[in-house]
């Protein structure tokens, strides 16, 4: 053997290794140098794109401190959380309406009296940040992370490694309080309380695929949930954000909840459920979502919805995944439903037990029988599983068969759209492929909005009469003036963001106290958006968004740094 040579070899190998960059070391471990100036590394599993030296050396504090120190100079006694606009967007690259939380952020961990709670519920207008905890922020905070990085960790309280539902709260307040675009809900707090929840449910439903109830940075990273933010940062029609801001979906799914919960608890029965679209779905159906369905908010918790009834969140839930059965959540969620063993796998005996129901409805609607044998030897040709006998999820979400999924469920649960199906009009399924619209459900949020905005004249008075003194909220909202946070939002008792604040009351306490004695009065409801549409508890919001509208094209507000305008 030849062991010059071999020795040789191995020192080549060495010298190579030892040129070779690291590219990825344990999060927080390793430290890269450049210049003199020293990095966190932060390109670890679950994280996004590492960066370069040179993109983390022109985020140091030692590259942007003469830039920090100029804005600073202007303030010398700290700059007021107001001025901290243009630090927050074009310094740290996060949305301009972050400012009030950064702030509380910055002096709870380097202020001159750190500790606290972070995101307070009513924050302090006048707070100011000075240079030197400005510094240390930037330099633990800002430096060592990309934008989306620092987005999670200016959202997440410090310390932890996941995003929870109050933790957003403070940022839709701000939103609310700034964004021209829902300036017509400032004296409607009932309403922001559901805004800012359907908000925050749509984010998990979209988000939080494993269905923990807790935002990872790997599931921030896999989504756009950062580029919603900062789109609705910059675009002042709040509708065109249709990713999780757009006003007229909250219209449409707070309006479908309402016209359902016909005793008004805020919870929906299964009977209550079961008038969704004119009866579209099955007892069967509607009995599983109860016993089995993901629930929002949930540490991995599902069903239970029988004994305390369907609130408004887990609706949500249920109503994005009815209406656009392409997306995998929703995929995931009717699958789950279907699967009565638990087994993981789609059994003709399972689908049907399902088509049954569906098969007795059609016929009493006046439809042909159609056996279940050919049924499923259709079903089985359009979504070709591995094994015809056991269809999984994953045969599901392969990508060209999930536009053809809700097929599948729809056969087996929903009445109306299967006989649509089996009716379907070639000439409309070209069009809505040339519709413009990204998704179903922003196709089916559309031409709903539209029909609750035409309703004719006799609906409007009948829904009027309906939705006097129904619409109960808990108290005040949990925006500057509050009192008691919407119990929707479920906080198992504790007091959003770990304060003690004068004024909260427990779920029973709000809601006889503040809920139900004021249920109906001065709310004026969600009314007309674009155009007219239904009196009563809707009414006077919705035109307040028409003449909102008209008045933010007259006063030509732009994106900016801000995409709005300041409150005073």
């Amino acid at each position: 053997m030849d062991t010059e040579g071999t020795a040789h070899v191995n020192a080549r190998r060495r010298a190579n290794f030892d040129t070779i960059p690291v590219f990825w070391r344990p999060r927080g471990k390793g430290k890269a140098e450049d210049g003199g100036v020293e990095f966190v590394t932060r390109a670890g599993r679950g994280s996004g794109p590492a960066r370069s030296l040179q993109q983390r050396y022109e985020d140091s504090l030692a590259a942007r401190l003469p830039e920090i120190e100029e804005f600073f100079s202007v303030y010398p006694a700290g700059v007021p959380q107001d001025k901290l606009v243009h630090a927050t967007k074009r310094l740290m690259g996060l949305p301009s309406y972050f400012n009030v939380p950064i702030v509380e952020r910055i002096n709870l961990l380097y202020g001159d009296n750190p500790g606290g709670n972070s995101h307070a519920l009513w924050p302090d207008r006048g707070a100011k940040v000075q240079l030197e905890a400005f510094k240390q922020y930037w330099d633990n905070e800002v430096a060592p992370y990309d934008r989306v990085e620092r987005f999670f960790r200016a959202i997440a309280q410090p310390g932890k490694q996941y995003i929870v539902k109050d933790d957003f709260l403070p940022f839709l307040r701000e939103l609310l309080h700034f964004h021209p675009g829902l300036d017509f809900l400032e004296t409607h707090e009932d309403f922001q309380q559901k805004y800012a929840l359907t908000v925050i449910a749509r984010i998990f439903y979209e988000v939080n695929t494993s269905g923990t109830g807790r935002l990872t940075l790997k599931e921030v990273y896999r989504s756009n949930l950062f580029n919603a933010f900062m789109h609705v940062d910059e675009q002042n029609d709040i509708n065109r954000v249709r990713e999780y801001f757009s006003y007229e979906h909250f219209y449409v799914l707070y309006c479908r909840f309402f016209e359902l919960d016909t005793d008004h608890d805020l919870h929906l029965s299964p009977d209550d459920l079961l008038r969704y679209s004119d009866y579209a779905l099955s007892d069967v159906i509607v009995d599983r979502i109860f016993s089995t369905a993901s629930r929002a908010f949930m540490d991995g918790v599902e069903g239970g919805l029988r004994r305390t009834g369907m609130p408004y969140a887990d609706f949500v839930y249920f109503m994005l995944a009815e209406e656009d059965k392409t997306t995998e959540q929703s995929i995931r969620y009717w699958f789950k439903c279907c699967d009565l063993d638990g087994d993981g796998v789609l059994t003709p005996e399972e689908m049907q037990s399902f088509y049954r129901v569906q098969l007795h409805r059609a016929v009493s609607w006046g439809q042909e029988a159609i056996e279940f044998g050919d049924v499923l030897c259709q079903l089985v040709d359009l979504i070709d599983p591995v094994d015809p006998l056991a269809i999984t999820v994953t045969d599901l979400l392969k990508p060209d068969k999930r536009p053809l999924t809700g097929i599948l469920f729809d056969v087996l649960f929903n009445i109306q759209k299967f006989l649509k199906f089996e009716t379907r009009d070639p000439f409309q399924e070209k069009m809505k492929r040339e519709d413009g619209f990204a998704c179903e459900w922003d196709r089916f949020a559309a031409v709903e909005y539209a029909r609750l905005a035409d309703a004719d004249g006799g609906r409007q008075s009948d829904v009027s009469e309906s939705y006097d003194g129904g619409m109960e909220v808990d108290g005040a909202p949990y925006m500057n003036r509050g009192a008691a946070y919407d119990h929707d939002l479920e906080y198992d008792g504790a007091e959003p963001y770990g304060g003690s604040v004068g004024g909260f009351s427990s779920e029973e306490e709000g809601y006889e106290q503040g809920g139900r004695q004021d249920a109906g009065q001065g709310q004026g409801g969600l009314g007309r958006g674009a155009g007219g549409g239904r009196k009563g508890t809707r009414g006077s919001v919705g035109r307040k968004l028409s003449e909102q509208r008209g008045n933010n094209r007259n006063r030509g507000y732009g994106g900016g740094s801000r995409g709005g305008r300041a409150k005073k």
